[in-house]
């Protein structure tokens, strides 16, 4: 069993700002290059075709996926910010519901 819980609100916010910083990183790797797909198209039928089938399912699912952990960071950063919160409250009440005993003196 643990004796002893030593948790920073701060190190938890700081851990959650990271997160944030994660998520904005990821939506812009979730950003299409659309100048590149459209370019492949100079490469004759095979290229228009490719073209089409690379709007039509790499794009989106590029899209989707790295949007997906663009929100996954974005919901750490909630959970960390949310559990330092958390802490702090119920530090405090905890603390102010502590009282010597008589023993102590």
């Amino acid at each position: 069993m643990a004796e002893d819980l030593n948790v920073d609100p701060a190190d938890l916010r700081t851990v959650g700002n990271a997160h944030y910083g994660m998520a904005e990183y990821y939506r812009q790797v979730a950003k299409p290059d659309l100048e590149y797909v459209e370019g492949l198209s100079a490469f004759g039928s095979g290229g228009a075709k490719f073209t089409e089938w690379a709007r039509g399912y790499v794009l989106e699912t590029r899209v989707a996926g790295w949007t997906g952990v663009a929100d996954g960071h974005q919901s750490m950063g909630d959970i960390q910010h949310a559990n330092a919160n958390n802490y702090e409250s119920s530090d405090a009440a905890g603390g102010s519901s502590v009282r010597l005993s008589d023993a102590d003196g």
